[in-house]
């Protein structure tokens, strides 16, 4: 009888194996067993007898293993190791849609747990041009998982979703953006304010006033628009009266207030009087100053309001009106009463001489002397009778 040896008991990987029982001349029987998670080709527990002729019955237990997995089209396979209990994952290749299981298993029957999944390629194609923007394709691409970049040109902002990605359902993800002009709302009109706005297209090439008595507006105003801010009368501008319509979308600096200035009565000049011309002392009003007769001015007529609450330049005054010391020619003997309004100055002329003009002039209310200027001329038949008289008396004597 052939008795088999323990070392001539098959050995196998990732196990090992007993006898469970132990003769020398008759059955020995070797119990086989697996490292942990290994899987058996047969029962764990199979027993492999001796037969008579010195043979194991039966093969021993090997490890199990899965097949190859299949491959699909545009797809590949993660993992390497096809033995029991290992997994694999499949991934696709851009632009393909993985359908079925991602991962498999290889089971105690090696086999995979599943059907293999295939790849669906999917593609979004291209999207309708939008008005004043543009979509930039990433990476120039339309299929699953690209994206497009939305912009829009100056003076125009983007209203959506500014990306969007090709889904597996074969739509880019979101809704169309839009561009849409960038306009700036309705100025502040704060109280007592007067606006004009120009530039705006609804009235192109036209200056719109605005004031606080208007009828309330939801207009909007394009990039570039001008306001001027002013006051009403009384009132003034405190801040920047000018603002613009940046591509913000929004008025450039801080919205000015109008603030009440009152410069308070002025003073009337010694002599003379003033005239509020619009009956306000407020700012910018003026202020309008006369004398009385025979008083001229000496100064400014005319003073305004200012904004510091002052009036412009200072009173005026008002001064006598005098005529100047009148002239006179040669020899000619003049006498004044007095040099104001109404003064005479009385002209004579010496001996032997005739005065020829007016005698007397007046002083005027302008400060000139009224007429010419007289003149004196020579009298020579006076000069002549005056030499007979003389040489008579020689004679006699």
């Amino acid at each position: 009888m052939q008795v088999c040896r323990l070392s001539s008991s098959p050995n196998i990987d990732n196990g090992n194996y007993v006898f469970a029982q132990w003769h020398h001349y008759t059955w020995h029987i070797a119990q086989y067993s697996c490292e942990e998670i290994i899987g058996w080709s047969h029962q764990p527990r199979t027993k492999s007898p001796v037969l008579r002729d010195g043979k194991w019955s039966d093969d021993p237990p090997s490890l199990i293993v899965c097949p190859e997995p299949d491959v699909p089209d545009d797809g590949y396979v993660v993992g390497y190791d096809f033995n029991v209990h290992s997994s694999i994952e499949y991934h696709c290749e851009a632009g393909n849609l993985l359908v079925g299981t991602r991962t498999l298993t290889c089971n105690t029957q090696g086999e995979w747990s599943g059907d293999p999944p295939r790849c669906q390629y999917i593609d979004c194609g291209k999207v309708q041009p939008m008005p004043y923007g543009s979509a930039s394709y990433i990476n120039s691409t339309t299929y699953l998982g690209s994206e497009i970049v939305y912009t829009c040109v100056r003076n125009y902002k983007l209203v959506g979703p500014s990306r969007r990605s090709c889904q597996e359902n074969g739509q880019w993800s979101d809704s169309s953006p839009r561009c849409e002009e960038i306009r700036c709302p309705e100025p502040v009109l704060t109280a007592h304010a007067i606006l004009s706005v120009t530039g705006n297209d609804r009235v192109y090439g036209r200056t719109l006033i605005k004031t606080a008595d208007s009828a309330a507006s939801v207009a909007t105003y394009k990039i570039g628009a001008l306001v001027k801010y002013r006051c009403e009368r009384g009132y003034k501008v405190m801040g920047d009266p000018l603002s613009t319509c940046e591509d913000s979308g929004h008025w450039s600096g801080d919205v000015p207030q109008c603030v009440f200035v009152d410069c308070g009565m002025p003073t009337p000049p010694a002599h003379g009087r003033f005239t509020l011309a619009s009956n306000a002392t407020y700012y910018g009003a003026a202020v309008l100053y006369e004398c009385d007769d025979n008083y001229e001015l000496d100064g400014f007529a005319r003073r305004l309001c200012l904004e510091n609450g002052t009036w412009s330049s200072d009173t005026p005054s008002c001064k006598e009106i005098v005529c100047k010391e009148p002239e006179k020619l040669g020899s000619m003997i003049v006498q004044v009463s007095t040099h104001s309004v109404g003064g005479v100055a009385h002209y004579s002329c010496p001996r032997g001489s005739i005065l020829e003009g007016n005698s007397t002039r007046i002083c005027l209310s302008k400060g000139v002397w009224s007429g010419k200027l007289p003149n004196c001329r020579f009298n020579k038949r006076a000069k002549l009778a005056s030499s007979i008289v003389g040489l008579g008396d020689v004679r006699e004597a």
